[in-house]
């Protein structure tokens, strides 16, 4: 047996702290013969001994009693990291970027990590050794932990994407701005009005306006009660950019504060599982981990089936386990805003499934199959079927004031009539249930 390890050093941005903490150390054990791997970590005596400690992940790497604690992956799993670590890998488009720069076809998930800037999802930075975070990349890359791109040269670089090569700086800012927040579309961090955004413009060949829809969604899940970031349309060179908050990044006192963040992916322990649908009840896995990690848990799992029940309506069947996170409060872990809702014109009612299961019928979106299994989201069958008859009749009265508001193209909202007659229908079959 032959065992090849790497360490990789795990930092922490704690909140009103100037530096990154060292939270602790990372192995990573390769076996070149079986090519299973684990990981191994432990944290750190002076961060366990610190008041302001913060666990950097609540699920798979809680406190112990004593520092000398080790941390290990599962044998079946063959992680080379922890699960909330693949959360700073980027998505596929940042994935792209990257070994389009490397000039390889594939990366470790260390490469992806470590190479990855200071842009990454919640509050975690990694360096190769304890003198701070460092990117370690095959191309130049350094910046200012700091440092945030202006919106107008975001869009820009975004939308020139495709054209750029490595001895460009755009291509530089690209990885390193590049968020891992989720999604396959082109996205970057910006400064914007003093706050911390997500711009995501829109993209060559778009079936219909994404920016302006997907602002009108976040709106109308406001507009029902859910919790949700705020959103912006901004014209910038000409195009609308849709901007989201990120709610793992603020501003304090002039200086670019993190939380942390964790993946209901990572959360629920498939790190490296494809984001495939999956019929078996991934919601309730969900009620479970929220159940077990959020400190207002009844409050945040019936935010859950409220937002079961949007996706029913809406047709966002991109609801993977990626697009559902907690996040870090001043008190504790809680579910994090709702985030890349996307509805999809021409969404036929028979046969509507979401990407994850739910109920006795799996992924079926029926009043039904909504309401079978109320119980593991701390709802009775009726307390949750009065909740989602209110959901159900702000979509259905509400839904094209708010796509025509938020400029969506009249040429686009004949699609989404097809998508929201499911609402309609809903809300006359509870009315004739009660």
């Amino acid at each position: 047996m032959s065992l090849v390890e790497q360490d990789m050093y795990i930092y922490v941005y704690l909140p009103g702290v100037a530096e990154p903490v060292l939270a602790g150390k990372m192995t990573s054990v390769n076996d070149d013969v079986t090519r299973k791997k684990k990981a191994l970590f432990r944290y750190a005596e002076s961060y366990f001994a610190r008041i302001d400690r913060k666990a950097i992940d609540p699920v798979a790497l809680p406190f112990k009693e004593s520092p000398d604690f080790v941390y290990e992956t599962a044998d079946k799993d063959s992680q080379e990291a922890f699960s909330v670590m693949y959360d700073s890998i980027p998505d596929a488009w940042g994935r792209a970027r990257m070994l389009k720069n490397a000039g390889r076809d594939k990366m470790s998930a260390l490469e992806y990590i470590l190479a990855s800037g200071e842009d990454r999802s919640g509050f975690l930075a990694y360096g190769s050794g304890r003198s701070g975070p460092s990117i370690v990349a095959p191309w130049s890359a350094s910046h200012n932990k700091n440092e945030l791109l202006d919106i107008s040269a975001a869009a820009l670089i975004i939308s020139e994407d495709h054209h750029v090569t490595l001895d460009k700086e755009d291509a530089q800012k690209i990885l390193l701005f590049g968020s891992s927040l989720g999604g396959a579309r082109p996205k970057v961090t910006v400064k914007y009005e003093h706050k911390v955004w997500l711009a995501k413009p829109p993209k060559e060949g778009d079936a219909f306006h994404y920016p302006r829809v997907e602002y009108a969604s976040l709106t109308l899940a406001k507009a029902c009660g859910l919790s949700t970031p705020e959103v912006r349309i901004v014209n910038v060179n000409g195009k609308d950019v849709y901007l989201i908050e990120r709610f793992d990044r603020y501003i304090r006192n002039g200086i670019l504060e993190r939380s942390g963040f964790l993946s209901m992916h990572a959360a629920i322990g498939y790190p490296k599982r494809k984001m495939t649908p999956q019929v078996e009840g991934t919601y309730l896995a969900m009620a479970e981990r929220v159940a077990a990690v959020s400190h207002q848990a009844g409050t945040d799992k019936k935010e859950l089936f409220g937002r079961l029940v949007f996706n029913a309506l809406v047709g966002n069947d991109d609801d993977h386990l990626r697009n559902h996170a907690f996040c870090a409060t001043e008190s504790g872990w809680r579910l994090s805003p709702l985030y890349d809702v996307l509805p999809l014109p021409f969404k036929p009612i028979a046969e509507r499934r979401l990407n994850q299961g739910f109920g006795t019928e799996g992924n079926l979106c029926s009043i039904k199959n909504l309401l079978s299994r109320s119980e593991s989201f701390g709802l009775s069958e009726k307390d949750a079927r009065l909740f989602m008859s209110e959901v159900v009749g702000t979509v259905r009265a509400n839904w094209e004031r708010v796509f025509r508001a938020a400029g969506v193209p009249d040429s686009d909202l004949g699609g989404f009539k097809k998508t929201f007659a499911i609402a309609e229908v809903f809300e006359r079959d509870l009315a004739q249930q009660t």
